[in-house]
């Protein structure tokens, strides 16, 4: 049974392919979206009370335990452990309040952007091949939007900022990730503007506070994004295109025409997709 099949019957009422890309139906996006609040991810929240537990599983079948940590992973990623108490378990025999289900947008976000870390620190697998052009493809895009939605007061913690600003600093500081993940990288591409909006992320002092010094100051001091932290992809690209001719010529002509717009002063700022026609 495709993914397809099951978009187009089971998840109709809420769900639309169009394109060969899959969007929300009429109404799911206002009804799923938090009431907007101050963020309270505060800088004194690292000082907040912490639980720490440590599991430990005896005589379990496989199946159980899998379920169990699915279950877990999901309450920790999904919700962070947030319970709400004033809900009664469907075992209580008392009419509890239903649950509604939301999301967060900016929490959103930095899941996706923390996923697509994730994704690049691992070595690639054919079962995450399709997952994986999206994250590299639109990683700019959602660090673009975590930002945007700080400057509507709402807020990452200091640890969260420092957690991106690290992670840049691991994909950008030397060629082995996009080296390991060049076929994700090679079915993709990123415009010249989503390129200078990573560069914001360099360019705050709250995020690169944990990086190594020296590279941060030839980021922050380059002439331009392809002398400071794209400098190891560009060079990635133009090996794989010239030298070892393993990048298609479409996708390496859209990353070198973008890298070329970076430093020319008449670079028009062009729509944000990442699939080529």
């Amino acid at each position: 049974m495709s993914l397809q099949y099951i978009i187009e019957n089971k998840y109709s009422a809420v769900l639309r392919l169009e394109d060969g890309y899959v969007y929300g139906g009429d109404g799911v996006k206002e009804y799923l979206q938090k009431e907007k609040a101050k963020s309270d991810k505060s800088p004194d929240s690292k000082d907040r009370a912490l639980i720490s537990m440590t599991i430990t599983i005896e005589n379990v079948d496989q199946e159980v335990c899998g379920h169990f940590l699915w279950d877990l992973a999901h309450k920790a990623i999904r919700d962070n452990f947030k319970f709400d108490f004033n809900t009664v378990g469907p075992r209580s025999g008392l009419h509890g309040r239903q649950a509604a289900i939301t999301a967060d947008e900016l929490e959103a976000h930095h899941t996706i952007v923390m996923r697509a870390f994730e994704y690049l620190d691992r070595e690639p697998r054919e079962q995450t091949k399709e997952i994986g052009k999206y994250l590299v493809g639109w990683l700019p895009y959602h660090l673009d939007r975590l930002r945007q939605l700080e400057d509507d007061d709402r807020e990452l913690t200091p640890r969260e900022q420092s957690e991106i600003g690290r992670n840049l600093e691991k994909l950008f500081r030397d060629q082995q990730i996009v080296k390991r993940h060049r076929a994700t990288f090679a079915e993709t591409f990123w415009w010249a503007s989503e390129m200078e909006d990573v560069q914001k992320w360099l360019m705050d002092s709250a995020v690169v506070r944990r990086v190594d010094r020296e590279w941060r100051q030839a980021v922050q001091q380059a002439v331009s994004p392809t002398r400071g932290f794209m400098r190891e992809l560009v060079e990635v690209v133009v090996r794989g295109l010239f030298r070892e001719r393993s990048w298609k010529a479409g996708n390496a002509y859209w990353w070198i025409s973008q890298l070329m717009d970076l430093v020319s002063p008449l670079a028009e700022q062009t729509p944000s997709w990442h699939q080529p026609g």
